[in-house]
């Protein structure tokens, strides 16, 4: 038994050596050994002065177009639960890619047993919101279609929401339809 003991000092001390070269392998291989040897100052660079601008109003990321964007209308079949109010059933928006100064023209189909008062839209535009009335055009037994244009006079590059309300005498509906938010 007195040999094993001879060994252990031995062993002991190649264990170490080798835990320490496969940690400086280690470090090395993955880039952090330079981290260790080169000085701080060439590890952290400090701009010498920093100057606040104010913020853009516009995001930094660019815009997507929405498809299609060739001046085709877009038209959307709506779908609601049961409530007291009108209930929104077809949307078109021609064209849906508008660019800036050019008209809009929004077609909305409603459903609703009694008579609609007034049908509105707010659209959230990049800088602030427009607002269009829409008028009466037609009506087939309980679907009441109702039509307005406006000249877009914000950019939509970035934020393009729809905010409809039809009002009747038995109530208020309102539909967000988000084109580009």
């Amino acid at each position: 038994m007195g040999k094993p003991k001879k060994l252990t000092l031995p062993l002991t001390i190649l264990l170490v050596i080798s835990v320490i070269f496969s940690l400086y392998y280690y470090l090395d291989y993955n880039g952090y050994l330079s981290l260790l040897t080169e000085p701080p100052s060439s590890q952290i660079k400090v701009s010498p002065s920093i100057s606040a601008s104010p913020s853009p109003t516009l995001p930094a990321r660019s815009p997507y177009p929405l498809i299609p964007d060739s001046g085709t209308a877009g038209t959307y079949n709506v779908s609601q639960p049961l409530q007291p109010g009108p209930e929104f059933t077809h949307i078109t928006i021609d064209p849906i890619d508008a660019q800036l100064n050019q008209t809009v023209t929004v077609t909305v189909t409603l459903n609703h047993a009694e008579s609609i008062t007034s049908v509105r839209a707010t659209i959230e535009t990049d800088q602030k919101p427009l607002n269009l009335n829409l008028n009466f055009i037609s009506q087939n037994g309980t679907s009441q279609t109702w039509q307005g244009a406006i000249v877009l006079s914000e950019p939509i590059l970035y934020k393009y929401v729809y905010h409809f309300t039809a009002i009747s005498s038995s109530g208020v509906t309102e539909l967000p339809m988000a084109l580009r938010n």
